[in-house]
Formats: structure tokens, C-alpha cells, sequence
């Protein structure tokens, strides 16, 4: 098992040593380098007619949002792995990540907004934050946005001009589920089809999807194939070694694994 990071949740900035990551490749997923950041100007249209709602910092640190100010010390564990997790995307054209987790409560939603609101502080990257578990939505509390239309429905229909997202910056926009929302329907093999307009929509560098736990349903295992890329989120001293090695196979049969974090680590 090779990790990418491991992460205090108190103490982000004194972690445990960074130990290389093992990358497992999945070829014919990748988009050309080439066509990275080459958003057109319909897409610069609707990027820029979507709401925009900028979080409050206080609601954000209250959160453990920590990665929204450059000057937090705790926020360095996070950029670390954004350092990692971009370079590798960038070298390889991936522009769609999924971060996933064995079980609820190992701080997979956390993750994702860290990640998403780090890789934003790279002005030159357009990203987006896609919340896929409608089982435990959390990331309109934790950022503090109000409801919009269900990602989910938007993204079995987008054929409707309502848009779902909301723009917290001037490059990052975040869309939000509900509970009970189905996903029956987005989580099978139109997958790639679905992302893949979303991107080009949007005209997105990055896209990051937080995916349901692993191991109690199958929606992450289904909406994977059509990734360029997962991250895999382990919980310190919960997670068994058997559940780790388990996710990270099965994961790995399905896209490109581009690093693991252990996560609450004390």
C-alpha cells in the first residue's frame, strides 16, 4: 500500500512523510496535454453567466475548510497533494478525478473541497467540484451555498438551460446534490459520455467528483471507468489493511489510481 500523503487533522503541516505513490494506468482514458485549458468561448459564456456565491471564510475555517486562504499553515498537507495529484494529471492530459473511500467517515467530502479549493488558487486552472453522494450530502453545509437544482438530475438531463453550479471564485464552481436524489442512471456505462460533455461545456481544466464509500454500494465502482483518475481516501486506525488493499484493487481495475491518503493521522 503506497500512499501518497498522510494527513493530521489538527496539524496538517507537521504529517507524516510523503512516500511515493504507485500509479496504477488504465490506457485510452487520457485527454491529449495539447487540448488542456483550451476553453471556447461558448464555454466562457456559460462559465461566466453561472451564479456566483463566494463562501465566508469563518464558515470555511469552522469547517476545517482550510485550503480557501494561501497564508493558513494548516492548508500546506493539502497543497502537497495538489502539488502531486496536478502534476501527474498534467502529465498525463487527465482532467477528471474521483475521490472515494472504503466507508463513510474518512473524510473523503473534507478531501475534495481541500483539494478543489487549493487547485483553484491556480488562476490559470478552471475547476469544478461535483458532489455524487446523495446518501450523505455535505459539501453545501460544509461550504456554507445555498440549494440549487440536484448536479445529479442536471447530469442524467442537461439538455435544460438551468444551470446547478455555483461559482465561489473566479475559477472554481461546486455543484451539489440532494438526499434520495437517484443516480441509477448516471452511474452506468454512459458514464464517460456524461463527463466528457461536462467538460466541454464548462471548459474545464479539472473536474473532481466525490463519490459514495466503496463498500456500501456499488456507485463508485460504476461511475469510475469513466474517470481519467480516483484518489483514494483511507481513515487512520478505522480502515482495515484487507478493506484498503480490497478498494485499491478493485479501483485499480477500473481507472488510474493516482495516489492513496491516509487520512485522521495521528
Amino acid at each position: 500500500m503506497n500512499f501518497i500523503h498522510a494527513l493530521d487533522p489538527k496539524m496538517l503541516h507537521r504529517s507524516a512523510a510523503v512516500v511515493e505513490q504507485s500509479v496504477h494506468s488504465h490506457e485510452g482514458s487520457a485527454i491529449p496535454a495539447s487540448q488542456m485549458g483550451c476553453a471556447t468561448p461558448a464555454a466562457d459564456a456559460v462559465w461566466n453567466a453561472l451564479p456566483v456565491a463566494v463562501p465566508d471564510r469563518y464558515h470555511l475555517a469552522a469547517n476545517r475548510i482550510v485550503t480557501w486562504d494561501q497564508n493558513d499553515p494548516l492548508s500546506a498537507g493539502y497543497d502537497l497533494i495538489r502539488t502531486r495529484i496536478m502534476h501527474r494529471m498534467l502529465q498525463n492530459g487527465w482532467r477528471s478525478l474521483a475521490i472515494t473511500a472504503p466507508g463513510a467517515g474518512s473524510g473523503k467530502t473534507l478531501t475534495s473541497i481541500n483539494l478543489a479549493f487549493s487547485i483553484a488558487r491556480r488562476h490559470s486552472m478552471r475547476s469544478l467540484l461535483v458532489e455524487l453522494d446523495s446518501r450523505r450530502p455535505k459539501v453545501a453545509n460544509y461550504i456554507g451555498l445555498p440549494r440549487q437544482r440536484s448536479v445529479v438530475s442536471y447530469m442524467r438531463d442537461d439538455s435544460s438551460e438551468e444551470q446547478p453550479f455555483l461559482r465561489c471564485s473566479s475559477n472554481l464552481a461546486v455543484g451539489t446534490c440532494r438526499i434520495g436524489d437517484s443516480g441509477d442512471q448516471l452511474f452506468d456505462e454512459a458514464t464517460p459520455d456524461v463527463v466528457e460533455r461536462l467538460v466541454g461545456r464548462l471548459g474545464l481544466d479539472v473536474v473532481i467528483f466525490d463519490l459514495p464509500p466503496m463498500l456500501e454500494h456499488d456507485d463508485a465502482l460504476s461511475f469510475a471507468p469513466g474517470v481519467d483518475c480516483a484518489l483514494l481516501v483511507l481513515e487512520a486506525g478505522v480502515t482495515t489493511s484487507e478493506e484498503a488493499s480490497f478498494c485499491e484493487r478493485e479501483l485499480s481495475q477500473v481507472t488510474n489510481i493516482v495516489g492513496i491518503v491516509l487520512n485522521k493521522c495521528r
